[in-house]
């Protein structure tokens, strides 16, 4: 098993239900086995599943392209990144409005992705390709199902990510920002 890889949680579930299966086996028997030989089950069982799981990804289309996704699309898909409420939220940010379109709203992801003014040509692509149903969900199975789709959300997130990023850094780097808001160096 290679370190720092971790199996979706339903596939941990099977290497906890291995452990379980053998720990009560041990117990029928009258056994107590050490914390040692409960851990190198457990090993052995995750490097099991683990195997599986990059047999199935190497194989699977859907499972090629969530193992591919690139950082912009998960900025977008779980809103951490430069938008305006989770930098609020990790206090760089003194409030969580959207800077881009200036109106005064909550800057999330989901504001981004199916609302703000300033992205509207690039959601019109996007919403060619994948529909009005701008939610994570629906966009995920979109994605899943279509490479237009794919390739539409990776276009729109590449695109937009990086002018907001491009913006945030311009914003770090002005020496009347708030001292919250500059970079940080070191």
């Amino acid at each position: 098993m290679r370190l720092g890889i971790t199996p979706p949680w339903e596939l941990e579930a099977h290497v906890q239900a291995a452990v379980y299966r053998w720990m009560a086996a041990q117990k029928e028997r009258g056994e107590h086995p050490a914390f040692e030989e409960r851990e190198a089950v457990r090993r052995e069982a995750r490097e099991t599943v683990v195997q599986q799981w990059a047999d199935h990804l190497a194989v699977a289309e859907s499972g090629r392209r969530t193992s591919d996704a690139r950082a912009d699309h998960r900025k977008v898909l779980t809103g951490h990144g430069c938008f305006g409420s989770y930098l609020h939220r990790i206090r760089r940010e003194e409030t969580p409005s959207c800077h881009a379109c200036r109106g005064g709203a909550e800057d999330t992801a989901h504001h981004t992705l199916a609302v703000c003014a300033a992205w509207a040509p690039q959601r019109n692509t996007l919403i060619a390709a994948v529909g009005r149903d701008l939610v994570v969900p629906s966009i995920v199975k979109a994605m899943l199902d279509s490479n237009e789709a794919w390739v539409a959300m990776a276009s729109f997130c590449k695109d937009v990510m990086s002018q907001k990023e491009a913006a945030e850094r311009e914003r770090e780097d002005d020496p009347n920002a708030p001292s919250l808001r500059r970079r940080r160096r070191g």
